[in-house]
């Protein structure tokens, strides 16, 4: 039995969630997708109290509870059972829902799983520098720990959340970036901790995948946002944007505004994710990226005019020579290969500037509750 998203909302613990949050988890939901899949089988999200994990957490939960038919058990590890409580309170009481608390380096259970994703990881370019280790181990180590989970499980899939950075610094102009294509990345350089702990991260799934059958899927996730951002400890520009739109101040851009970016709204990316999670024969490494490209510039002066009664402008600030980890890669000007994806279906459907309407306009939503 399934409820439409109309009658649902007013008779559920679900009202105390944004109303643009469900409309997303509404629409995920939704999706022709091999849901059954999940029927009767265990399932652990790794940091689910991240931007893109919670999402997928809550998009999980909203289908296990609006379709009663498929049941599945759904077990989250965080750092953080406080904020895992405030991001899932209207499931607490669901005794397929399961909080685990701990680091995914260290942590172990003595349960099984059919279904492990791993999305543990700092993302922030700030904490590359400030805590380097925990950005990079989480990535190496933890996702060792997971496919020997994953193994002992004999799961049925294991999905690995991976970056458009682990592609390093693309020394020449290409057309297309497909999943072998890789530049510079510096071991030497302390911002390389983000990129070389997915390039890692990437490698042992392969390996796991070749020597042990593991069913391990890589996706490379490209600048994504959404309603679930942090904006006040989020560095990337794109948070730092919509911070400002929220703070109703001015735009200070913080270099030249040429670097070039694929924008991905976070329903559009969920969706994705489990399409790979759920296909019967999936590759070993998927390319995520939105289909518009945008330099920064051209991001912050539309945001400016999406939201005119703010009279918000752009301005112009020399960036400092001492502040490396903010937009360090300048890419040239190449797409990224998503047809891996679309083939099972995939298409991101929502606009950037419908994306970052809703963003702003869920954050705000939630500030205001």
């Amino acid at each position: 039995m399934c409820f439409a998203f109309s009658d649902y909302v007013h008779h559920s613990k679900l009202v105390l969630m944004m109303t643009i949050v469900l409309e997303d988890l509404e629409k995920i939901c939704s999706r022709s997708l091999a849901w059954e899949s999940l029927c009767d089988c265990r399932i652990l999200i790794t940091g689910a109290t991240g931007m893109i994990s919670s999402y997928l957490t809550m998009a999980l939960l909203y289908y296990r509870k609006t379709h009663i038919n498929c049941n599945f058990e759904l077990s989250i590890l965080v750092r953080s059972k406080e904020k895992a409580k405030g991001l899932f309170s209207p499931y607490l009481d669901c005794d397929w829902f399961h909080i685990c608390v701990g680091d995914v380096c260290s942590w172990t259970t003595n349960e099984t799983f059919d279904f492990i994703i791993h999305g543990a990881s700092p993302a922030d370019p700030k904490t590359f520098g400030v805590n380097p280790a925990g950005t990079f181990l989480p990535n190496v180590i933890g996702t060792w720990s997971l496919l020997e989970l994953a193994k002992k499980s004999n799961a049925k899939r294991f999905v690995f959340l991976s970056s458009g950075e682990s592609h390093g610094q693309l020394l020449n102009s290409q057309y297309l970036i497909d999943e072998h294509t890789f530049g510079i990345l510096d071991p030497m350089a302390v911002r390389s901790c983000y990129g070389e702990g997915k390039r890692a991260g990437e490698t042992l799934c392969a390996i796991w995948n070749r020597q042990y059958g593991i069913p391990a899927s890589v996706i490379r996730i490209s600048h994504t946002y959404g309603p679930t951002m942090d904006i006040k400890h989020d560095s990337r520009v794109f948070a730092e944007f919509v911070s400002c739109i929220v703070k109703r101040e001015d735009i200070s851009l913080k270099s030249d505004g040429s670097a070039i970016r694929p924008f991905c709204y976070l329903s559009d990316a969920v969706d994705g994710i489990l399409r790979v999670l759920l296909a019967p024969n999936p590759e070993l490494c998927y390319l995520m990226a939105g289909k518009e490209y945008l330099s920064i510039l051209e991001l912050a002066h539309m945001l400016c005019r999406l939201f005119p009664e703010r009279q918000l402008h752009v301005l112009n600030r020399v960036r400092s020579q001492n502040d490396p980890y903010l937009e360090a890669n300048k890419q040239p000007r190449c797409k990224i290969d998503i047809s891996k994806l679309q083939a099972l279906g995939w298409m991101p459907e929502v606009t950037v500037e419908q994306g970052f309407v809703r963003t702003v306009r869920a954050i705000e939503e939630n500030m205001e509750s």
